[in-house]
């Protein structure tokens, strides 16, 4: 049992591949994009992470950032699996802008854009 299902959201299961060792060679998604539907309404969180089970605990337990710890965790979906951090930043740019386009409030992303760092 892995913690995503200790958490009780409904989210997917989720079958994680783990990173390879040795060589440098890397096989499969080494970053992923997830959303984040929040307790409060029409507030989503977009993030990027190579450690996906530690960073939605800490969402869950209100450590993963000021913006969930605010509005809570409803449930959660993996968007996009990236080999780089540099693409899943990318992807991850993305999703804010698209879902930020349907008005929804977000979070995440939404730090760098406001310091001009996208």
């Amino acid at each position: 049992m892995t913690l995503l299902d200790k958490l009780s959201l409904p989210g997917p299961v989720v079958s994680l591949i783990p990173r390879p060792r040795g060589l440098g060679v890397t096989h499969g998604p080494t970053h992923f994009v997830y959303c984040i539907e929040c307790i409060t309404p029409n507030h989503i969180y977009v993030g990027e992470t190579s450690q996906l089970e530690i960073r939605i605990c800490a969402h869950k337990y209100r450590d993963g950032s000021s913006f969930t710890k605010r509005h809570g965790v409803k449930r959660w979906c993996i968007v996009a699996s990236a080999a780089t951090k540099k693409e899943a930043e990318k992807l991850e740019r993305e999703e804010y802008l698209r879902l930020k386009t349907k008005g929804f409030k977000m979070g995440g992303f939404q730090w760098r854009e406001e310091y001009g760092q996208i």
